[in-house]
């Protein structure tokens, strides 16, 4: 069996060969900036692209590029879907992470709200005791004076029984002087 093939069409079956080539170093490299991203390893099978990429070799080895466009046509990139696969797991669980960090934010929105509401009655309380220390200043005062007042009136008490009796205990009766 033989197939009559322009200049063209070898030229083109091997650039879709090198271009195949190009794509397998592309995605090793894709997938390995990706896996150093999430800090795993992704497990991604380049085996059947690998067989594709092989058994196209061995044709255009042969000289048959009928054949290797063949296995070029009928090759279904699976490795992509993998990939996708791989990173949607990933999105999942960092909306399971964002879920789990809004209810915190919630709760620490809520204790925050508290603490506010706290520092408020703090505030109140302070207020209510400076205003009760100074009453109870206001107050000492107060008592200090009536103390004073106290002890003056008690004093002048004693200076007009004192001058009533007419005389001390123990001292002579001075002469009073009318006018």
């Amino acid at each position: 069996k033989f197939h009559i093939i322009s200049n063209y069409k070898v030229a083109y079956v091997n650039d879709v060969f090198a271009a195949m080539d190009d794509e397998i170093d592309a995605a090793t490299d894709a997938i390995s900036d990706v896996e150093d991203e999430l800090g795993r390893e992704l497990d991604i099978d380049f085996g059947d692209y690998e067989v594709a990429y092989a058994a196209m070799n061995s044709h255009i080895e042969d000289g048959d590029y009928v054949s290797a466009m063949a296995v070029y046509e009928g090759y279904e990139p699976t490795w992509w879907d993998a990939v996708v696969t791989a990173m949607l797991g990933e999105v999942d669980a960092f909306e399971g992470l964002i879920e789990e960090y809004a209810d915190q934010f919630e709760e620490l929105t809520a204790s925050y709200a508290e603490l506010e509401s706290q520092i408020e009655d703090v505030a109140v309380k302070d207020a209510e005791i400076a205003d009760l220390e100074a009453e109870i200043e206001t107050l000492q005062s107060n008592s200090r004076l009536y103390l004073f007042g106290m002890v003056a009136l008690g004093a002048v008490l004693v200076a007009a029984l004192v001058r009533m009796s007419g005389k001390l205990p123990g001292k002579k009766a001075s002469p009073q002087i009318s006018l």
